[in-house]
């Protein structure tokens, strides 16, 4: 919580400023670059509160956690990129973890290291300029991500996903007005088989596609708005599939990021929130959560 409150305070102080620079990397995205083609390395460190306001079961009916039930997860992020050449970004990043479960007369916590993720981004072209003939092509940047099992996971609390995971993913962009743009991005993971739990297990495949919309209000200043769907299919334990075990989830999200004309510090925020609608979610813990970052690049 000390950090939630520096990360506020950061931001407060950032946006006392006032200037004439347009940021347009560093955006929340499922896919999106904390660095522009401009720039040669960033860090960022960014921090997220989760909490649990109920459950879908595999019928899609929702149910909220009981009174005095608490699932909640915290999780501090560091990571760094690099820009090799212009179009290309390498990045790496870990995390701390905390998770804790409580009910009635009841209550279990767990933290530690957080899995450790590694991406290469390639933004293979940019989006047709307005006076040009013809069909008004988006941008195109295509990703390939590496997930490895750090962090701790067994049968009660998962700090990680306890499995190998590689993705494929893909975002294209287009500007409809001067000050907004539309993106859609999506993603393809595979699982490896792993022995986490005590007994062969394989995770089933996951993947996750998001729509949002880019608006800038002022140069310094980008708004976000976001509709996320993931899904995960089912699992295997020691060869049998685990039928109704997979997982569905719609989240909405909203932010912004921050970046005095001239600066090479960017503040961000952003929320999201699965609404409790039946169907639309199955087999998750629906969350709220508020997710802070201060990042810099050069």
């Amino acid at each position: 919580m000390r950090m939630g409150a520096v990360g506020v305070a950061i931001l407060a102080l950032l946006t006392l400023d006032s200037a004439a620079g347009a940021c347009t990397c560093g955006v929340p995205g499922l896919e999106s670059a904390l660095t522009s083609p401009r720039e040669l390395w960033g860090t960022r460190l960014a921090e997220s509160f989760a909490e649990g306001h109920g459950r879908w079961d595999a019928r899609g009916r929702y149910r909220a956690l009981a009174s005095g039930d608490r699932e909640r997860r915290y999780e501090l992020e560091a990571l760094a990129a690099v820009r090799p050449a212009s179009p290309w970004e390498l990045s790496a990043s870990t995390s701390y973890v905390r998770a804790s479960t409580s009910g009635a007369g009841w209550s279990s916590s767990l933290s530690g290291l957080g899995d450790t993720f590694a991406r290469a981004r390639y933004e293979a072209s940019e989006e047709a300029p307005p006076h040009r003939e013809g069909l008004p092509w988006p941008s195109l940047a295509l990703t390939g991500s590496l997930r490895m099992p750090t962090a701790h996971a067994d049968r009660r609390t998962n700090l990680g996903l306890g499995a190998y995971e590689v993705g494929l993913g893909a975002t294209v962009e287009r500007s409809i007005k001067a000050r907004l743009r539309v993106s859609a991005s999506g993603v393809f993971a595979w699982r490896a088989p792993d022995h986490s739990l005590g007994a062969p297990r394989r995770l089933g495949p996951r993947a996750a596609a998001q729509i949002a919309g880019l608006y800038w209000p002022h140069p310094d200043l980008v708004l976000s708005l976001a509709s996320n769907l993931t899904w995960e299919a089912d699992t295997r334990y020691a060869a049998e599939r685990q039928v109704g075990s997979g997982s569905r989830q719609w989240q909405v999200g909203a932010g912004a990021v921050f970046r005095p004309d001239g600066s090479r510090l960017r503040a961000g925020f952003r929320v999201r929130y699965a609404p409790p609608l039946r169907a639309v979610s199955v087999n998750t813990l629906g969350e709220t959560s508020l997710d802070l970052s201060l990042s810099y690049a050069h």
